[in-house]
């Protein structure tokens, strides 16, 4: 059986782009990667999520001084703006938040699309003491994929009752929908140590 369709991404710094003409013009100098991908049963979109999750969490191992600039472009405010209130449906909606503002497509390493997403974190959110806090320090739009990260804190009780506390850097990848609003595609973290 064979390896199935040979795709190549060009990385550059966290964003995945397919077409060499939209690469920043410092990057082809600098950052540029190109970086072959084989695919077994997985369409090309699909390969590029699981790229941009990657880079996603290897963004998380930068220092957060990297991520301490403003969002400078109308589309970097408006992936924050998404993030921000996606952390406040959560508040309002725990699970149910989450469906609302997954992909259809999205997934996470528990649950893939909209309706498992709410599923699995309605369960979560029902946990004794759970609460989970976040906020967006860095943003970046390419297209209609963004990025977000910033830092998260996680609280619930342990076996003996005891608030457990847990904090970390977060990132989510986000879709732009055909209405101009975003969705994310992906989401995870690292914990702090």
């Amino acid at each position: 059986m064979g390896l199935g369709r040979r795709y190549s991404y060009d990385l550059v710094v966290v964003i995945a782009v397919r077409d060499p003409d939209e690469r920043l013009p410092f990057a082809r100098r600098e950052f540029q990667r190109n970086v072959p991908v084989q695919c077994r049963g997985i369409s090309p979109g699909e390969t590029m999520i699981r790229i941009l999750a990657a880079c996603a969490a290897l963004a998380v191992c930068v220092p957060s001084a990297v991520f301490a600039e403003t969002f400078a472009t109308d589309d970097e405010r408006a992936v924050a703006a998404a993030d921000a209130a996606f952390y406040q449906a959560t508040l309002k909606e725990q699970g149910a938040g989450w469906g609302e503002f997954a992909d259809a497509d999205a997934s996470l390493p528990y649950a893939k699309g909209k309706a498992a997403i709410a599923a699995y974190y309605a369960k979560v959110y029902a946990q004794p003491g759970f609460s989970l806090s976040w906020h967006p320090e860095y943003a970046h739009v390419v297209g209609d994929v963004g990025v977000t990260s910033g830092p998260y804190e996680v609280h619930v009780l342990d076996k003996t009752g005891h608030d457990k506390k847990g904090t970390g850097k977060y990132v989510t990848v986000w879709r732009r929908q055909k209405d101009g609003s975003w969705r994310f595609a992906w989401d995870g973290g690292t914990e702090d140590r």
